[in-house]
């Protein structure tokens, strides 16, 4: 199945997002950044699938985590991408995206801080990507591809049987 122009578009837009907002960080205590590429991230992976989101991430990384936090960042947000995809196409975009980064960004950062020995900046960096940046990015996302009625959500096989076999009904077949 050929994906619609507006999907492409708009994976195409989280790509450039992503890219965007890892420019513009704010630093909050403890040396934590917080920042937005993730939401680009989402919006490429879920109107694009895997493949967009990867590419999302990987620029989004390149560009903030290579300049701030170091490469082990590159791959938590491609990885994050990556998985977002898989799961778009089965559950709406905010459950796709708080899956993904739970299991992925969250365990990642909590991994990274106390492997250098600052629990509390471990706890604050998973407290500040789970309220503010998890929740924002997801039902940004989310809102968004509802509003412009781009979904990738399949349908299964039986449901489409069923639905072929009401409007057959319908008309007398």
């Amino acid at each position: 199945m050929m994906p619609s122009v507006r999907s492409v578009l708009l994976s195409m837009a989280g790509v450039a997002l992503a890219l965007v907002l890892a420019r513009y960080t704010a630093k909050y205590q403890y040396g934590i950044l917080w920042g937005l590429p993730q939401l680009g991230v989402f919006l490429a992976a879920a109107s694009g699938g895997p493949i967009w989101g990867l590419m999302a991430g990987v620029a989004g990384g390149l560009n903030f985590y290579h300049l701030y936090t170091g490469y082990t960042w590159l791959a938590v947000l491609s990885l994050t991408g990556l998985v977002a995809g898989l799961l778009s196409s089965r559950m709406r975009p905010v459950a796709a995206a708080a899956v993904s980064w739970v299991t992925v960004g969250l365990l990642a950062s909590y991994y990274i801080y106390s492997q250098n020995g600052q629990p509390i900046q471990a706890f604050y960096a998973w407290v500040m990507s789970f309220s503010y940046e998890l929740v924002v990015s997801a039902i940004v996302v989310d809102a968004s591809l509802a509003l412009l009625h781009v979904a990738r959500i399949e349908k299964k096989e039986k449901e489409k049987e069923a639905v072929k076999s009401e409007a057959q009904a319908e008309i007398g077949l």
